[in-house]
């Protein structure tokens, strides 16, 4: 204000700062490089004025993030973050800026996004002179991989004998699930039992023990796979017991026959079903009146 008719100023006030900041100047506290269309004598200039130096912005270029194996969360873990728009012989170091990383979700998967924000510590020299961006930048590409168990155990039901090696599974124990999962039989996983030792009923010498193992086949879409990146795996044998079967019988054929210095006795049964053609019954006494030395033979008719 106060230029004589047309005249014209022109020039610039230059801040003695070097730093963002606000910069305040009165009358002769800085010299002005400033010019008047007439003669700079004919006025008396004065001022009062701030100047403002503002933070140069940044931008997050890349960083080091991890992949990492599933463990029910989505945190990740972030060692260095590289920025873009610094001014040239300038640099930012961890101890300057705090960094926080997160999966768009805690499953595993490949191609995952990750959430990184960055915040600048308190009392930084070179960072009060930047803005880091606001919120979270979206990085792309990183992995969950699933995480690996161990079939440890389970519960095969005793059964009756029926001829076969296979068995019922009830419920399957797991070594290595995050403490807050649960794999349940029919949903994430099927579960067979076989008696590696043969169909037959155990000893009731050893109450019927019979060992089983177990094959457990976990679906695709978990967080889980076994060694080897397999899907399948076996269990270490479990106790349980094959009980021998119990035959009711209807009628009754006896035959009899001379065999050596005894007579030979075959009784034909028929059972419950199990066996459609009956059993035979064989006992061959031994030599000797009263002889118990021989056992019966029991066979399919």
């Amino acid at each position: 204000d106060g230029l004589i008719g047309d005249e014209t100023l022109t020039g610039t006030l230059t801040t003695t700062g070097s730093d963002a900041d606000d910069y305040t100047y009165s009358n002769d506290e800085i010299i002005p490089d400033i010019s008047i269309s007439s003669d700079v004598d004919n006025y008396e200039i004065t001022y009062d004025v701030t100047l403002t130096i503002t933070p140069k912005e940044l931008t997050i270029t890349d960083a080091t993030i991890g992949d990492k194996t599933y463990d029910g969360t989505t945190d990740a873990t972030v060692t260095d973050v590289t920025f873009g728009g610094l001014i040239a012989d300038e640099s930012i170091s961890g101890a300057d800026y705090t960094a926080t990383a997160t999966f768009d979700d805690f499953n595993a998967g490949t191609g995952k996004c990750i959430f990184l924000t960055v915040e600048a510590v308190a009392g930084s020299v070179v960072l009060q002179n930047y803005s880091l961006p606001d919120g979270a930048t979206v990085l792309e590409g990183y992995t969950i991989f699933k995480k690996e168990i161990a079939v440890t155990g389970g519960t095969v039901p005793d059964k009756t004998y029926d001829g076969t090696r296979s068995g019922t599974v009830t419920a399957v124990t797991f070594g290595g699930l995050i403490e807050a999962d649960s794999l349940i039989i029919g949903e994430d996983f099927t579960a067979t039992a076989e008696y590696p030792y043969g169909p037959n009923a155990g000893t009731e010498a050893n109450n019927y023990l019979k060992m089983a193992t177990i094959t457990v086949t976990l679906n695709e879409n978990l967080n889980y796979i076994f060694a080897g990146n397999l899907l399948t795996a076996d269990s270490p044998e479990v106790s349980s017991h094959i009980l021998p079967i119990e035959i009711t019988y209807g009628m009754v054929d006896v035959s009899y026959a001379p065999s050596g210095d005894g007579i030979q006795v075959s009784i034909t049964v028929s059972s419950d079903g199990m066996f459609p053609n009956g059993l035979t019954v064989t006992h061959t006494p031994a030599e000797g009146a009263g002889s118990t030395e021989n056992p019966f033979v029991v066979e399919e008719s």
